[in-house]
């Protein structure tokens, strides 16, 4: 690895930490029916991360221009927060129906269920846990306006 720290940065390895924050936020409008009575509601939806770890990359420049950044390995300690709201005048329990949304998100993204595992949604569900996470990307970036 001398060979390639040999250059100034941001170029070679590198080992560093990270604190991440991501924020999602979904408002849909439902209709639902049971056995042909089609009945209206939204489903507000927010999902808060927060990842804190240690991460080994390695970043090269191209052409003095272009730069590469590659994350081999960013474990991390990450908290998940949710929230789900269900509106609306159901003829049955709203509680089964948010369950019932919760469980399609767990079958369309299996690693949710690890989040969630043993916890049930109310008609304003919220859920706070504290897992393991895991990061790897590649950036790549353009410098503008840089003199040959």
């Amino acid at each position: 690895m001398k060979k390639e720290n040999k250059y100034p940065a941001p170029h070679g390895v590198y080992i560093g930490p990270y604190l991440s924050y991501l924020s999602f936020s979904n408002d849909r409008d439902l209709e639902i029916d049971f056995n042909g009575t089609k009945e209206f509601g939204s489903l507000d939806t927010k999902l808060y991360v927060v990842n804190t770890g240690v991460q080994l990359g390695y970043q090269f420049i191209l052409n003095n221009r272009w730069a590469i950044d590659l994350v081999f390995i960013g474990p991390s300690i990450s908290n998940y927060r949710g929230k789900m709201t269900l509106d609306g005048t159901f003829s049955s329990d709203p509680g089964e129906i948010q369950n019932e949304i919760l469980q399609g998100l767990i079958d369309r993204f299996p690693a949710l269920e690890d989040l969630v595992s043993g916890e049930t949604v109310e008609r304003d569900g919220k859920i706070d846990t504290w897992s393991y996470g895991f990061r790897y990307q590649i950036h790549v970036g353009y410098h503008f306006g840089r003199e040959r």
